[in-house]
């Protein structure tokens, strides 16, 4: 029997794949999610640790506060902030919100900005994992 000759093109499709074989996707930005003390599921480490720094303290807090983006009436997006304190048990009032960031990303610098101009008179706090020495273009 000779040796049979595929086309160029089914040959290109042949793919072989064993069972054991498996690929992970890693994550786009290098984070591992993790679980805070009270159990709540974080995108990253960092977010962990800082949920336990709150639990520590006593603060009054809820993650990943849902803010609706409104202009003009019109629906824009919603933001996601990590951490919103509150000022008493009763979560009546914000103190302000507290976003942990890794990688500042261009959609994110955005969402920040409407942010700070729809509530000017919460503040938002970015707590970085690295000190502004470590980027290139520190404010």
């Amino acid at each position: 029997m000779g040796i049979t000759k595929f086309p160029k093109n089914i040959k290109d499709k042949i793919t072989y794949s064993y069972p054991g074989d498996k690929i992970f996707k890693g994550s786009k930005y290098s984070n591992h999610s993790s679980s805070c003390w009270t159990g709540h599921k974080h995108q990253s480490i960092f977010e962990a640790t800082q949920c336990n720094y709150f639990k520590i303290s006593g603060d009054y807090y809820d993650i990943q506060y849902k803010i609706e983006i409104y202009v003009n009436g019109t629906h824009i997006t919603n933001h996601y902030v990590d951490f919103v304190l509150y000022t008493s048990k009763d979560k009546t009032k914000i103190l302000k919100f507290v976003e942990t960031k890794g990688f500042e990303t261009p959609e994110w610098k955005i969402k920040r900005n409407l942010v700070r101009a729809i509530f000017p008179k919460i503040p938002y706090e970015v707590v970085r994992e690295r000190p502004d020495f470590y980027r290139k273009n520190a404010k």
